[in-house]
């Protein structure tokens, strides 16, 4: 997978969380980008670099409610400052 990068912030009012590990992460995206995935915001890491640096991505389920689906580099530095 070759991230696209963006600098778009995004907000949803019915936004579902799950954290994952970068692995299962990139396989997913992998297999939704090839069935054709509609995103928000596509596959992208965030904050690279930096201690928060996380790959994500956005997209909605069948009815309408927005999915984030993210895995940190470093689970451990979740809340690091």
């Amino acid at each position: 997978m070759s991230p696209c990068r963006t600098s778009a912030s995004y907000s949803a009012g019915n936004s579902s969380k799950r954290n994952q590990d970068s692995t299962e992460l990139t396989g997913f995206a992998e297999r939704l980008v090839a069935q054709g995935m509609a995103f928000e915001i596509e596959p992208t890491v965030r904050f690279e670099g930096e201690v928060g640096e996380q790959a994500t991505m956005f997209f909605r389920d069948p009815a309408g409610n927005a999915l984030e689906f993210k895995a940190f580099r470093d689970p451990e530095r979740l809340f690091a400052k």
